[in-house]
């Protein structure tokens, strides 16, 4: 393994009437200057606010999702936005743009407006965070057809913010506008299962008795021949015979191969500080992909809960004595006794200053169906930390 890199491997398994998510392809991003003419569609950053009071724009290709897929079938879909730098403090507004247009030409004099508001006067407190909202009805609006999928617009909401997030064309923190979907009700039907083998044929029953003869008919007088005699009755039919004994069960068919809910498990691993790539995970099959790791370790990873409930647990080891402190927090859902706070952490796990260090968190309580959540590393994370396993089951 190339020690520049992290390994990110994510496992989930899911029914034929099961969820998933899916991160949608990002297909074009810019910024805009009202009333200025200049183009920004190879920039690095989206700039909101600021002197010129600048727009941002992104737009997702929903076409990248399962053939079918319906509008009821989105239970959630969340918009993200990372900060590279942050100028001034402030808040911003998210809504779907009213109009086409496109990277390389969009500009302040020819670039569309906000339309329906996605979410309004969002804080924006610092640099090397996230932003996320809900944007789930835009999404569902896009593929029922009442709306023409045009992207998202971001403007400032006041407060003199001046925001710089990530680009898809940035090469430094990479951490490009990112869209992800969760589907219920959909999936492949498992395989049929093989036909069990035919059970053996029961034994043939006892023949029933013979039933007794008729009379004869009287003898006629001598002489004239007499009439011939009437026919006797028929016999009686024989009593039945007794049933054969049942036959063997025959042998039970294999089951289909079709996935079953066992949940989600997750390592992330590093052995050399580097540049960041990101992963949003996307629990459809396996992903396997590398990630380098910095002095700022790009935080959260989202885990999307598959519709069974399950109990989370992580443990984390050190290589080289570095302390490790990773979080499990909610974003939506609820566990088995009410509702989550959104933000409040479901579980954490710390490791000690000495090489060779290991925690293990014990299990939290349930969390429901459908539940979001996010994993973060709230320290620095450097050269020998691994959080070995995340598990939720």
């Amino acid at each position: 393994m190339n020690t520049l890199r992290r390994a990110l491997l994510l496992g989930f398994t899911l029914t034929a009437a099961g969820a998933f998510a899916q991160t949608v392809p990002l297909t074009q991003d810019s910024f805009m200057n009202p009333g200025v003419g200049t183009t920004f569609g190879t920039a690095t950053t989206l700039n909101v606010g600021g002197a010129a009071n600048s727009q941002a724009l992104a737009q997702f290709d929903l076409s990248a999702l399962p053939s079918g897929v319906t509008a009821s079938q989105v239970a959630k879909a969340t918009f993200f936005l990372f900060v590279n730098k942050l100028s001034a403090a402030g808040t911003i507004n998210i809504s779907v743009a009213n109009g086409s247009w496109s990277e390389l030409t969009v500009s302040g004099t020819t670039g569309p407006v906000a339309a329906a508001a996605v979410a309004s006067g969002i804080s924006v407190t610092a640099a090397g965070n996230y932003v996320y909202v809900d944007a789930t009805t835009a999404v569902q609006n896009w593929l029922n057809g009442s709306a023409t999928n045009s992207g998202f617009i971001i403007t400032s909401a006041g407060g003199g913010v001046n925001v710089l997030f990530d680009s898809k064309e940035s090469s430094t923190t990479s951490h490009p506008p990112t869209l992800t979907i969760l589907l219920t009700n959909y999936g492949p039907t498992g395989a049929t299962g093989a036909t069990g083998n035919n059970g053996a044929n029961g034994a043939t029953g006892a023949t029933g008795a013979t039933g007794n003869n008729g009379t004869n008919g009287a003898t006629g007088a001598t002489g004239a021949t007499g009439a011939t005699g009437s026919s006797g009755n028929n016999g009686s039919p024989g009593a039945a015979g007794v049933a054969g004994a049942t036959g063997p069960t025959g042998a039970a068919g294999s089951f289909g191969t079709g996935s079953s809910p066992l949940g989600i498990d997750l390592t992330i691993s590093s052995h050399q500080t580097g540049a960041i790539a990101t992963q949003w995970f996307s629990p459809v099959a396996s992903v396997a992909s590398n990630v380098a790791v910095s002095t700022a370790f790009p935080s959260p990873f989202q885990v999307a809960i598959a519709p069974v409930a399950c109990k989370p647990s992580m443990t984390i080891y050190s290589y080289v004595g570095v302390p490790e402190t990773w979080s499990l927090v909610s974003v939506t859902g609820s566990n088995s006794s009410g509702s989550w706070t959104p933000g409040s952490t479901i579980i954490a796990c710390s490791t000690a200053s000495s090489a060779g260090s290991s925690c293990t968190s014990t299990a939290g309580s349930n969390v429901a169906a459908g539940t979001l959540m996010t994993l973060t590393n709230s320290t620095t994370l450097t050269a020998g930390g691994m959080l070995s396993a995340f598990s939720c089951k």
